[in-house]
């Protein structure tokens, strides 16, 4: 293989990758343990994805681009217990139950 076709076979490849990179979706709503009741303003982080997030609008709904295959979610809201919720690349809504302090 001469140096021009192992060239074009580097350039190729190299712009291949974004093509087998996957962006996904997560997506799901955060609610109260007890009453289901919808939690607002809580910030969903992915630890996984150098932070990425979001937070919980009035309906408790939450969405953000995931750039990794792995999902390990950082759940925090007022007045409710901090939580870990692990996923896999293939689950894109995700359903967070909180338990309030006491």
């Amino acid at each position: 293989m001469n140096l021009l076709n192992k060239y074009l076979l580097f350039c190729f490849l190299l712009n291949a990758v974004p093509i087998f990179s996957q962006r996904t979706e997560i997506k799901g709503y955060v609610k109260d343990q007890k009453t289901g009741n919808p939690i607002i303003y809580a910030t969903i982080l992915n630890m996984k994805d150098n932070g990425n997030g979001t937070t919980s609008n009035s309906i408790g709904y939450f969405s953000f681009a995931n750039n990794s295959d792995q999902v390990s979610l950082f759940v925090s809201a007022i007045g409710y217990h901090d939580t870990i919720v692990k996923a896999n690349d293939y689950q894109t809504e995700i359903n967070i139950p909180l338990r309030q302090n006491s």
